[in-house]
C-alpha cells in the first residue's frame, strides 16, 4: 500500500491536470457557491454598509469659502479625456481577463477540476469588486467631507464678481460671491475635487490585478530546480521565458494605464495634482489589502474541492509515517513541489 505525504495531492496524469472533471456541463455550480468565503464577503459587505450610510448621512459636499480672484480654481471647463465610465470598463475587463486566465489556463494543473478552478475564480473575482466598491464608496466619504473645489470651479459657476473688486481674506464660506449658473449636478461636482475618484478607481483595479498577477505568474506555480530548467528543451525554455516576460508586460501595461489616466485628470483641469496623488494612494492601498486578503483566504475556498479531489484519485486525510492523519492542504500548495526531489516526498509501505 502506497502512502504519499504530499496531503491530498491528485494525480496529473490526464490533459486536465486532475481527476475531475473539466468540461462545463460537469460543474457542480452549487459546489461554486457553497466553496466562497462568505467570512471575507460578509466583512466586505459591513465596510460597504457602514460608507453608504456615511455618505447618506454627509448629504452634499462641505461648503468652502472661495474668491474669483482665486487663479487655482480659475482654468477652463472641458470634457474628460477619460470618461468614468471608460476607465471603469477598461479596468474591470482587466481583472477579468487576469483572474479568468490565471485560474482557468495557467493554475489548471493546480486545480481538481473545473469546479474548483471556477470557485477560485469566482473567489478573486467577488474580491476585486468588492476592493472597487469599497474604494469608490471611501472616495465619495472623503470627497464630501473636503469640499475641494475643482480647478475649472470658476467655470462652472460663473461668480457674480463685486463691483468695486475688493479683496478680502478670511471670509467664511456663507459670504461666497453667488453663482449666476443655474443648480446641477455639474455645479455640485464642482466641489468633489478631492481626491480623483477616477484615479482611485483605476489604481484599486491596476495594483489589485498587478498584486494577483505577481503572485499567480511567480509564487503560486510549481517550484523548479535549476537542473531542471536546464534540462528542458531550449524551445521550451524560450516559450517560457516569452510568457515570463509577457505577464511582466501586462502588469505595466495595467499600471501604466492607471498613471495616464490620473495624469489625464490634470491635464483636463479636473483636479489638482495633490488629488490626483491622493486617489492613487488610497487605490494603491485597498488594492494591495483586498487582494492580499484574496490570496491568504483562496485555501478556504478549495477546502470542498480538495475533497471532492480526494474522493477519486488521491489519498484521502493523507497518513504520516506514525499512522497519525496530516490535515489537508489546499491544492494550491499541493502541487508546488520541487521537481527532480519529489520523490524524496513520497514514503511507501509494503
Amino acid at each position: 500500500m502506497a502512502l504519499s505525504m504530499d496531503h491530498c495531492t491528485p494525480l496529473n496524469d490526464g490533459p486536465g491536470g486532475g481527476q475531475g472533471s473539466w468540461r462545463l456541463g460537469g460543474v457542480r455550480w452549487g459546489a461554486v457557491l457553497s466553496q466562497q468565503d462568505y467570512g471575507s464577503i460578509l466583512s466586505s459587505l459591513i465596510a460597504i454598509v457602514a460608507l453608504a450610510i456615511t455618505t447618506g448621512l454627509l448629504g452634499g459636499p462641505t461648503s468652502r469659502p472661495f474668491m474669483v480672484t482665486d487663479a487655482t480654481i480659475s482654468f477652463p471647463h472641458n470634457d474628460s479625456t477619460v470618461p468614468y465610465w471608460l476607465a471603469c470598463t477598461v479596468s474591470a475587463v482587466a481583472l477579468l481577463l487576469s483572474v479568468l486566465l490565471c485560474e482557468l489556463l495557467l493554475a489548471r494543473r493546480l486545480h481538481a477540476d473545473l469546479t474548483d478552478a471556477l470557485a477560485a475564480a469566482l473567489h478573486f473575482l467577488i474580491d476585486g469588486i468588492a476592493a472597487f466598491v469599497v474604494t469608490g464608496l471611501a472616495t465619495t466619504v472623503i470627497k464630501m467631507s473636503v469640499g475641494r473645489l475643482r480647478p475649472d470651479f470658476l467655470a462652472r459657476c460663473q461668480p457674480t464678481v463685486p463691483n468695486p473688486l475688493t479683496l478680502q481674506y478670511g471670509l467664511p464660506a456663507a459670504d461666497n460671491p453667488a453663482c449666476t449658473a443655474d443648480p446641477s449636478g455639474e455645479l455640485t461636482d464642482g466641489h468633489y475635487s478631492f481626491p480623483s475618484g477616477h484615479t482611485s478607481t483605476v489604481f484599486v483595479f491596476a495594483v489589485w490585478c498587478a498584486a494577483y498577477c505577481v503572485w499567480a505568474f511567480y509564487q503560486r506555480p510549481p517550484t523548479q530546480t535549476a537542473s531542471s530548467i536546464a534540462a528542458r528543451p531550449l524551445y521550451e525554455r524560450a516559450v517560457s521565458d516569452l510568457g515570463t516576460a509577457a505577464g511582466f508586460l501586462w502588469i505595466l501595461a495595467m499600471l501604466s494605464w492607471a498613471a495616464y489616466v490620473g495624469t489625464s485628470r490634470i491635464t483636463d483641469f479636473k483636479h489638482h495634482p495633490s488629488d490626483v496623488v491622493a486617489g492613487a494612494f488610497l487605490g494603491a492601498l485597498l488594492g494591495l489589502l483586498f487582494a492580499a486578503r484574496a490570496v491568504l483566504r483562496v485555501s478556504r475556498v478549495l477546502v470542498g474541492g480538495a475533497a471532492a479531489g480526494c474522493s477519486g484519485g488521491c489519498s484521502s486525510g493523507a497518513a504520516s509515517v506514525d499512522g497519525n492523519p496530516e490535515p489537508a492542504l489546499s491544492l494550491l500548495h499541493s502541487g508546488r513541489v520541487h521537481q527532480g526531489v519529489s520523490d524524496a516526498a513520497r514514503v511507501s509501505v509494503v
